[in-house]
């Protein structure tokens, strides 16, 4: 798991209010993770609920919602988790491969990579 922090902007899906935020790339994370009280600032709502494993092996339940992200000079949806009010926002794998982003975790940035489809 390779960990370190970014810029990146939260949204409403219509695109038309951000929050700037700066959080960590975790690629042990599945989804975008950001405090419960910004999301619903943005008028984002959750959709649904869902279990997560902590690193201490506790299964927790989390609202679950959709928003738009602004990363690495790109813009579009993802998956958000409802985090607690004092939660460090971050960005997980979901969302990194959703933008066709990697980690170089030597020098700590995220780069492009090609995506992979099955031959048709």
């Amino acid at each position: 798991m390779t960990t370190f922090s970014v810029r990146f902007a939260i949204g409403d899906l219509q695109g038309t209010r951000f929050v700037e935020l700066e959080g960590l790339v975790d690629t042990g994370a599945t989804f975008a993770v950001v405090p419960r009280p910004i999301l619903e600032s943005l008028g984002i709502r959750p959709r649904r609920q869902a279990r997560f494993s902590l690193g201490n092996g506790q299964v927790v339940q989390y609202d679950v919602g959709e928003a738009r992200i602004r990363l690495a000079g790109m813009d579009g949806p993802t998956f958000c988790v409802f985090g607690e009010p004092d939660t460090e926002p971050l960005v997980g794998a979901v969302t990194l491969e959703g933008f066709l982003l990697g980690v170089d975790p030597v020098n700590e940035t995220l780069i492009p990579v090609t995506g992979k489809l099955k031959p048709l």
